[in-house]
């Protein structure tokens, strides 16, 4: 499973489920609280079987889901953003242990960010965290950052991928995001791609 993570006026970090969802309000979080952001339908233009889906926050989320790995990906730039997210964290008491790699404990969580002060932060945060770096193409200005930070996987929009520039990931868990059509899966990964975000895991 996939949360983004905005924040809200009031502090609160907001989480929207990704295969449940686009991003449909994404653009009024900053400027509404939490009780606002609750009382919003996120589900009724999706499917009639999430009609009047609440937005929850990180703090539910993972105080209910257990046996999920689960992405986070740190979506606004405020700089206090990744400080937060650690602090509930680390007030769970099943998950507070499992970010780190070196415990090799299932399930993880995995953070990610398009941003690239965000990414040094969660860096900053650990050695020991797993971070993948979301990006619109390949270049050398993306690898040489990666390497820079010791990232552990790049995140690439699905169509900047193919057959040369994959070999220039061959040391990063690779994930890949964007895809419009199941049909279009099937070639990422039979090209070798670790993973791949959709709206529609129930199609794969």
């Amino acid at each position: 499973s996939q949360f983004d993570e905005p924040l809200a006026e009031n502090g609160w970090l907001e989480v929207e489920i990704i295969e449940k969802g686009k991003e449909t309000y994404t653009k009024k979080v900053n400027s509404m609280t939490l009780e606002e952001l609750q009382q919003l339908d996120f589900g009724s233009w999706f499917s009639k079987e999430f009609s009047h889906s609440k937005i929850p926050s990180l703090r539910n989320i993972l105080m209910r889901y257990k046996s999920v790995n689960l992405v986070i990906e740190i979506k606004g730039k405020d700089k206090f953003l990744v400080e937060k997210v650690f602090k509930i964290i680390h007030s769970n008491q099943y998950w507070k242990e499992k970010i780190y790699k070196s415990k090799e404990d299932e399930p993880g969580i995995i953070f990610c960010s398009f941003h690239t002060d965000q990414l040094m932060r969660l860096r900053e945060i650990s050695n020991d965290i797993f971070i993948g770096y979301l990006v619109k193409e390949i270049n050398q200005d993306i690898l040489n950052f990666a390497s820079s930070l010791s990232l552990d996987g790049i995140f690439p929009y699905y169509k900047s991928l193919n057959k040369e520039n994959m070999t220039l990931l061959d040391n990063y868990y690779v994930s890949c995001y964007g895809f419009k059509k199941p049909d279009e899966v099937g070639e990422l990964l039979n090209m070798g791609v670790d993973a791949v975000t959709v709206d529609w895991p129930d199609k794969l």
